[in-house]
């Protein structure tokens, strides 16, 4: 059986859009199996709560040297990516709840 597919304005059939659709999704699980191994991988160095604290001394005394440095443009984004990795940690350490600020 063929369908119309408006992307590729052709005809095509079921069996390849389900072929498409499959190796998609096995994709994505290869990624997140990739990505649950370096997590692990991390992890398998410190804790959760560890990595916490340590990206809280990166980011102060990160925070403590722009004062001699000067301005950063990017000071904002750079808080924003800090926080974004803390959050990330936080979901793995269940004991923990999530904040901002150690």
């Amino acid at each position: 059986m063929n369908v119309w597919t408006p992307k590729t304005r052709h005809y095509t059939s079921i069996n390849h859009i389900m072929n498409t659709l499959l190796k998609s999704v096995e994709s994505d699980e290869a990624i997140c199996l990739s990505y649950g191994k370096n997590v692990k991988e991390l992890l398998s160095q410190s804790t959760a709560s560890e990595w916490i604290e340590d990206l809280w001394i990166i980011y102060s005394d990160h925070m403590a040297f722009q004062k001699e440095a000067g301005c950063n443009p990017r000071i904002g984004e750079i808080f924003l990516s800090f926080r974004e990795l803390v959050f990330f940690f936080q979901k793995l350490d269940p004991g923990r709840e999530v904040k901002i600020g150690g």
